[in-house]
């Protein structure tokens, strides 16, 4: 593999990371907030 390539995927990886913590934290959030409205 090329340097290059090796960047890319590291990019790749580090982007796809990021967007799914955003997920589990948003996910996370909505739980909490439904757990309280509903107690």
């Amino acid at each position: 593999m090329t340097p290059n390539a090796v960047g890319t995927r590291q990019i790749l990886i580090s982007s796809t990371a990021n967007l799914f913590r955003e997920m589990i934290s948003r996910f996370r959030d909505l739980v909490v907030w439904d757990n309280l409205s509903l107690g």
